[in-house]
């Protein structure tokens, strides 16, 4: 069981909770939301992959700096990623995320390993 919605009251972590992934440059797991606009953040810890409840807001991209390794983004299509609160807060076309230096990916990797790493965090 895992803390869901503004009220984190219980509920179960599945497939379906998970509306946006945004991975690393090593295409791992950084950060997570849920259709609760829960975040979580990621991180290994001897090869293990683990989450902490990071607050709740909507999925935001920003631009990287050049020399930052692309990450990559997955999101249904409902909860389209804003530009962080920039002016307006609103939902970005595919183009600008990836002149934000994203790419989108069509299907999430990691599934289980972050329900797992929520429940247990």
């Amino acid at each position: 069981m895992v803390r869901c919605g503004w009220l984190k009251t219980k509920c179960v972590m599945t497939t379906e909770n998970i509306v946006f992934i945004e991975y690393n440059g090593a295409n791992r797991p950084f950060q997570v939301w849920t259709d609760k606009n829960e975040m979580y953040d990621f991180s290994m810890k001897d090869g293990c992959l683990y989450a902490e409840w990071a607050g709740g807001v909507k999925p935001y991209v920003h631009k990287f700096i050049e020399g930052i390794k692309p990450r990559k983004v997955w999101f249904k299509e409902d909860f389209r990623p804003t530009n962080g609160g920039v002016i307006g807060n609103r939902p970005l076309q595919n183009r600008e995320i990836i002149e934000f230096g994203y790419s989108i990916i069509e299907t999430p990797t990691y599934l289980e390993e972050i329900i797992s790493a929520i429940e247990n965090g």
